[in-house]
């Protein structure tokens, strides 16, 4: 696969693009310091902006890197950055075999974080399948998944988007 980094992609109703320091305070805002947005991923609910902000400025970073895709889901009619997307490898998933036992290309697990108030609107599913598209344009096939699967739309997101789920949940439940 030839890789091509975070490209803006845009569908009907949302742009994804790179994200910025400058979105720091409208993620903190509208999802990042969100305890239940944040809740199977991979990083604690924020507690300031400038959480946010250290985090943002090492996604950037790794824009230059054709392999980081890392993307803000923005609403193209209002311009509000509502979430965020990511696809990342994921070797240790196995998605086909050659005659000769050889794995066929890799897989990738996608993540992702949308705020509340825009919840069971279809956004994640619209941004899940333009996302998914790129990645499948470039010979790629897709493992989806999030950490857990127990947030109830995430099989209807995953099915409508051509992902297939897999169980897993890195944070232990308290």
């Amino acid at each position: 696969m030839k890789h091509c980094g975070t490209q803006e992609l845009e569908t009907g109703r949302l742009l994804l693009r790179r994200l910025t320091v400058d979105d720091s305070e409208m993620m903190f805002n509208n999802w990042a310091s969100d305890p239940e947005v944040t809740r199977y991923l991979r990083w604690n609910a924020h507690r300031s902006w400038a959480e946010t902000a250290e985090m943002l400025n090492e996604w950037e970073k790794h824009y230059g890197d054709p392999t980081f895709y890392q993307w803000g889901v923005e609403n193209k009619r209002s311009g509000v950055l509502m979430g965020t997307i990511s696809l990342f490898p994921a070797p240790e998933l196995k998605t086909g075999w050659h005659l000769n036992t050889e794995i066929l290309g890799s897989a990738w697990e996608a993540g992702y974080a949308l705020g509340r108030k825009w919840w069971n609107n279809g956004y994640m599913t619209e941004a899940l399948c333009a996302a998914g598209l790129l990645v499948q344009h470039g010979g790629c096939p897709l493992a989806g998944g999030h950490p857990c699967q127990r947030e109830c739309g995430q099989q209807r997101r995953a099915a409508k988007s051509r992902f297939r789920l897999r169980p897993r949940c890195d944070r232990p439940q308290i």
